[in-house]
């Protein structure tokens, strides 16, 4: 998960403004790394959101500066867990006492999970993610798994094996599609 900063240049200093996140902005004096900079803002933003029990608007898919250049800054993966989690609850209309129910896990269980501070299980985490008709995924980065799967998939030599690859590729496609679908069913389940 990443989010736009435009940067810019003010006298001696680099700025970071994010459009995206009202307020969010920070600034890197001659010497330090507006990266760090910008990430530490970031972070700090989400993370006072999450802690007044706000939401903090999804990350756009592209965005184009009108002055200053686009930096793309990384959201720490568990803060990004966190945030995605909520997102998928705000968006089946869930409560945090209805996702409980269906996860097995108390209330209190889920406030804490989207509490920035908390630090859950992979078993909790798990539960919770597969309530809302989802998984928790770890991978490298999108180009990075891209260019590494095209690459053993060239050294399958064709045949069974290379099918076999090529059909958990499109099953595994074709369940990302689906996963809203799941949601909504389990969402309903919930109010039930």
């Amino acid at each position: 998960m990443r989010y736009p900063a435009v940067v810019t240049k003010e006298g001696k200093n680099v700025l970071a403004d994010f459009p995206t996140c009202p307020g969010c902005q920070t600034f890197a004096p001659p010497g330090r790394d507006i990266e760090h900079e910008a990430k530490e803002a970031l972070e700090l933003w989400l993370e006072s959101h999450l802690q007044q029990r706000m939401l903090p608007p999804r990350p756009p898919r592209s965005l184009k500066a009108r002055k200053g250049t686009v930096l793309w800054v990384p959201v720490d993966p568990k803060l990004a867990v966190k945030l995605e989690l909520r997102w998928m609850r705000e968006d089946l209309g869930l409560t945090q006492a209805e996702l409980a129910k269906l996860a097995g896990v108390s209330q209190p269980a889920i406030a804490q999970l989207e509490s920035p501070d908390s630090n859950p299980t992979i078993d909790t985490l798990n539960r919770v993610a597969g309530a809302m008709g989802a998984q928790i995924d770890f991978h490298p980065s999108a180009s990075e798994s891209v260019k590494s799967y095209a690459k053993q998939l060239r050294r399958l030599s064709p045949g069974p094996e290379r099918m076999r690859v090529i059909a958990a590729m499109r099953d595994h496609l074709s369940s990302r599609t689906s996963r809203h679908f799941r949601a909504r069913e389990a969402a309903l389940r919930a109010r039930r």
